[in-house]
């Protein structure tokens, strides 16, 4: 498929103008999303700094003309200040990325957990132990969202340049995970039902309610079988 097989979601509110608008509110909806000050979660005021297991700080954060910032120290122990320029989950945890000067968008490694009340280090949970960029200083050391997090977090991700594999060269048609990403490439659909014609074939991709069990989980699976697992046992599948 190429990009220009897909129709963008603000195609879809035209006809299903309700559904659409739900589709906002969810997590999928509000996945990835350019910083905005009142959709920030995080507590960026009062427990706002964070410790490695040494007890040494090594990320604060902070407000500054409705702006957030996130500093992190590197290996040689100076701080380094990074605007949040993109929050990423909108319910029980959140992360933060920031874009930098060669393009490429990196996620900071501490996340702000709602369900406890305190920063975390999220690579440190997920990644099997000796993982380099569960390490805070590290940053920003394996941290690429376009890499790491874009082909699920985000919608239509495709290289701009045939053959290169510079994060920066991946780009996104949406922030967030649009309705085409389920439901398929829609631009021949969208054709189909604004073309007048007295009668039609739709041809969206994927009808969730048309599918059995086995192909809706593969569609699911995609993004949501992954796995955190670090070490087997016997009833390790």
């Amino acid at each position: 498929m190429s990009p220009a097989d897909y129709a963008g979601s603000q195609a879809c509110q035209l006809c299903h103008a309700a559904i659409y608008d739900a589709w906002r509110k969810t997590g999928m909806g509000r996945m990835l999303r350019i910083h905005v000050p009142e959709n920030v979660i995080g507590d960026f005021r009062a427990n706002n700094q964070f410790s490695d297991e040494t007890g040494a700080v090594v990320a604060r954060m902070w407000i500054k003309r409705d702006k957030h910032y996130l500093a992190v120290r590197n290996t040689a122990g100076d701080w380094r200040t990074y605007p949040v320029d993109y929050t990423i989950g909108s319910k029980w945890q959140q992360a933060y990325a920031t874009r930098l000067a060669s393009g490429d968008i990196h996620v900071f490694p501490v996340q702000y957990s709602a369900i406890k009340g305190q920063w975390i280090n999220y690579w440190k949970v997920i990644d099997p132990p000796g993982s380099p960029r569960s390490v805070v200083t590290n940053f920003n050391s394996l941290t690429s969202y376009q890499v790491n997090c874009a082909p699920c977090y985000t919608s239509q991700l495709h290289l701009t340049k045939t053959g290169s594999s510079a994060s920066q060269d991946y780009v996104f048609r949406e922030d967030g995970i649009n309705c085409e990403m389920c439901h398929g490439p829609a631009q021949a659909h969208l054709a189909a039902m604004t073309s007048g014609a007295a009668s039609y074939k739709s041809a969206l991709p994927v009808h969730f309610s048309r599918i059995g069990a086995r192909e809706y989980v593969a569609i699911c699976g995609q993004c949501h079988a992954q796995s955190a697992l670090h070490q087997r046992d016997r009833k390790a599948r």
